[in-house]
């Protein structure tokens, strides 16, 4: 339901392309990684770090 409005954020409430781009990539990022609100705010670059085999990124738990 939520990527659903997301992707009407341009055309039923204004927002500019750039500023509903970015709110879809926090969402989709968020759901993708499975974390918390809070642990996304609270989250560094510090906190992010390669796999074993270095071919993706995975949060530090």
């Amino acid at each position: 339901m939520w990527l659903a409005l997301a992707d009407r954020l341009e055309w039923s409430y204004g927002w500019s392309v750039p500023a509903a781009q970015r709110l879809r990539l926090l969402l989709d990022f968020g759901y993708a990684t499975g974390l918390r609100a809070s642990e996304l705010v609270g989250a560094t670059l510090a906190d992010i770090r390669l796999d074993a085999i270095e071919r993706r990124y995975a949060a530090v738990a």
